[in-house]
């Protein structure tokens, strides 16, 4: 308690100095260094300092040789590490006694270490160093990279972290690795590990169960030590070094052996080991966990993709399963196989033949292929048809595009940039469609191209379009609005007919032509201007539009006039009277 209070004293003294600066008196000049529990030399020509952030910076060139920052309550204080580009070596010794730790980071010009979200790896990612013993988070993923994990890169970790996944290329795993673990429950070893440190899971608390990998021959002493949960381990068909203590003051209960329990080599003699021999043995080994390696699969109608089944242990006795799908009609499965069948989502499961382990992964079936000269279609499952091609789209005959066996499962439409053209049918009978993406390239509407597209309310044509087909929007019975730009010259027959619910639209200056019956039985059509390009109405233009109250034209039209909204030709022919319009009216003389 002295000691500390003297530190203290100390550190507060020298604060005082800083502050201060270089006191000049007559005939004495002090020279104030860096607070020296901040900063100072951790190598030969390595140096170290802690901002006020709490980073922990270590530049210069050479290794690491000592830890001073333990010399004081700094390390404490530690939260984020930065490793400069010119440090040779360190360890997961130097910071393993930062109880506050959560991130290390490395300069990129480093030679000799790297980092990835915030864990200290060596240059190549093929070891990892240190994971933060404060570092956030419950679940962690060593990389695929990693074949060794490095001694005490997990010791003490956070409590938090309770599930590790170590990637199949593991081979060893080091001693103290996962030392003091206290929070860790779950952990993946794969089949590729063959030798477990000294220490390497020391009183691991969480722990009730250890599968030793299928090419595990090697258990350092005190691996388990202290793991005061640990009931039940299991073990491959081969020989095994296990060492002094191993198991020492673990409670185990059941111990699995897929083979000869005469190749478990280890002393009795040891408290740590004899527990082997007491525990209850079993012969046979179960199915403890299966999982699916792939949680979401994405194919098309008529592809096939497996499922990869991870089994634990893999060497277990009992490993027949089931695979079954909820919804046949979109994905089968046959031993692992999938199949899609129809657009939409299914979810398939695997099973233990005794039914108490599943894991199950989400299909989702689009349909897709190519029609033309280099077009392509993609329906997803969540019902967005995308078109990919270049130049005029072909057209089609009344039984729509190749998506159209599927057309009451399209919602939403995206045509890629570089079509210039919609053809002919494209969209016919898209009666669930609600939304559409034309690119601005595109120049023209094809005949029928959105016909019976009832669930479409409204339409934005981009500036270019030149041509609005026949019936290219016919029957879209819920299309309340549409801006047609002012690139628009024809509006085609029947274009809009039986567009019910189409309360208002604006035909603009460009538009030189409208078709016969273009917007005939627009029930709710209130009004509409024909501007002064318009050459030609066809006839019946605006024949059932029980709402229409007038209909204006604009002036400067030469072949068009309005008399109280009716339509006529300049040679005064009667050629269109307002549904809607109320009461008497008298044809001029």
């Amino acid at each position: 308690m002295k000691k500390k209070l003297e530190r203290r004293i100390v550190s507060f003294m020298m604060a005082v100095i800083l502050v201060i600066g270089t006191l000049q008196v007559p005939g004495l000049t002090l020279e104030v260094h860096a607070d020296p529990a901040h900063s100072g030399t951790c190598g030969t020509d390595v140096n170290w300092n802690i901002d006020d952030a709490g980073m922990l910076n270590i530049n210069g060139n050479g290794e690491v040789t000592s830890n001073p920052w333990f010399n004081y309550d700094s390390n404490s204080e530690i939260k984020k590490v930065l490793i400069g580009e010119g440090v040779t070596k360190v360890t997961a010794e130097n910071f393993m006694s930062c109880p506050n730790l959560e991130e290390i980071s490395v300069e990129e010009g480093n030679a000799n270490y790297s980092s990835a979200d915030g864990v200290l790896f060596n240059k190549d990612k093929t070891e990892i160093i240190l994971y933060p013993s404060h570092k956030v988070g419950t679940e962690y993923t060593v990389p695929d990279s990693v074949t060794v994990i490095g001694a005490y890169s997990f010791v003490s970790c956070s409590s938090n972290l309770i599930s590790i996944s170590l990637p199949a290329g593991v081979t060893r795993i080091g001693d103290n690795a996962f030392s003091k673990c206290s929070g860790l429950e779950e952990i993946y070893i794969p089949d590729s590990v063959t030798e477990i440190g000294k220490y390497a899971f020391d009183r691991c608390s969480g722990l009730e169960q250890m599968i030793f990998p299928a090419g595990v021959t090697s258990i350092g002493e005190y691996a388990f030590r202290g793991c005061s949960k640990l009931k039940y381990l299991t073990f491959p068909d081969k020989e095994i070094t296990i060492g002094n203590d191993a198991f020492l003051n673990c409670p185990l209960d059941t111990v699995y052996n897929a083979g000869s329990w005469v190749n478990m080599n280890y002393d009795r003699t040891y408290a740590g080991n004899d527990v082997l021999s007491n525990a209850s043995k079993a012969d046979r080994v179960p199915v403890f966990k299966i999982a699916l390696k792939t949680a979401t699969l994405e194919i098309n109608d008529g592809e096939s993709a497996d499922l990869e089944m991870v089994m634990l242990p893999s060497y277990a006795t009992e490993k027949n399963v089931t695979w079954k799908s909820s919804n046949t009609s979109v994905a089968t499965v046959a031993d692992g196989t999938v199949t899609g069948e129809g657009p939409g989502t299914a979810t398939v499961t695997v099973k233990t033949a005794d039914g108490e382990k599943t894991a199950s992964c989400t299909v989702n079936v689009g349909i897709g292929g190519t029609f033309g000269n280099g077009w392509s279609y993609e329906l997803d499952q969540n019902g967005k048809l995308t078109i990919s091609g270049t130049g005029d789209m072909p057209g089609f005959h009344e039984e729509g595009g190749p998506w159209n066996e599927y057309s009451y499962k399209v919602k939403q439409l995206e045509i890629s940039n570089g079509v210039t053209s919609i053809g002919n049918f494209a969209f016919y009978d898209c009666y669930n469609l609600t939304g559409i993406t034309i690119p601005a390239g595109v120049t023209s509407i094809g005949d029928n191209a959105f016909r019976n597209c009832e669930d479409l309310t409204n339409i934005i044509l981009p500036a270019g379009v030149t041509s609005i087909g026949d019936n290219a929007f016919e029957d879209c019975s819920n299309l309340t609005g549409i801006t047609i730009p002012d690139s628009v010259t024809s509006i085609g027959n029947g274009a809009f007919a039986n567009c019910d619910s189409l309360t208002s639209i604006t035909i603009p200056d460009s538009v030189t032509s409208i078709g016969d019956n273009a917007f005939a039985n627009c029930s709710d059509l209130t009004g509409i201007t024909i501007p002064a390009g318009v050459t030609a109405i066809g006839s019946g233009a605006f024949r059932g539009a029980d709402k229409l109250q007038e209909i204006n034209v604009s002036a400067g039209n030469l072949n068009y006039r309005s008399d109280g909204g009716v339509l006529f030709s300049k040679d005064n022919v009667l050629i269109a009277y307002p549904c809607g319009k109320a009461g008497a009216y008298s044809i001029p003389s």
